[in-house]
């Protein structure tokens, strides 16, 4: 399993209470940073409910997890698709991501086979995967996005489907 996404587990695993990431009683490998409850409301686009959860992990300098939850203020439904969420450093260069529009990341449960590429399985399954889900305007979803940075230069911003969203700092 890549870093990145065990990473991303032990992260929710933490924010729902469990002790999945470690084993004594001192583990402190994963723990929210940063992040506030405040409501923000774009006039416009999509927004965070509120300013989502980060995570720095001890064990992983570098390796950053947001969970957070957008509301569509757009007037329609909008295609939110992991091919079209963009995380950018302070430099401008994009970062490689993992992300689901879903709480946590979750395990496929294919056979030996694996799973079909990003995009290429049945909608039915590419919404069960959190792969891409249309969100109707007025609704939430939420999302999960793990990277890790580069030579120490933080994210600054992530567009999903063209909006640009605030990252917590």
């Amino acid at each position: 399993m890549r870093r990145t996404a065990l990473a991303a587990l032990c992260a929710a695993a933490s924010a729902a209470g469990l002790a999945a990431c470690g084993g004594g009683e001192d583990s402190t490998a994963v723990a929210p940073a940063r992040g506030a409850a405040t409501p923000i409301v774009a006039e416009r686009g999509l927004s965070w409910v509120a300013l989502p959860e980060a995570y720095d992990i001890k064990e992983l300098p570098g390796d950053r997890v947001i969970q957070g939850e957008l509301r569509n203020n757009t007037g329609e439904p909008v295609d939110l698709r992991v091919d079209q969420v963009d995380v950018r450093d302070t430099g401008g260069k994009p970062l490689r991501i993992s992300v689901r529009f879903a709480q946590a990341f979750g395990h496929a449960l294919y056979g030996p086979g694996g799973p079909p590429a990003p995009l290429e399985a049945s909608r039915y399954d590419q919404a069960r995967l959190g792969e891409r889900v249309t969100l109707p305007s007025g609704e939430t979803q939420p999302i999960t996005l793990a990277w890790r940075e580069q030579d120490g230069v933080a994210a600054d911003s992530v567009k999903v489907s063209g909006y640009e969203l605030e990252l917590p700092r």
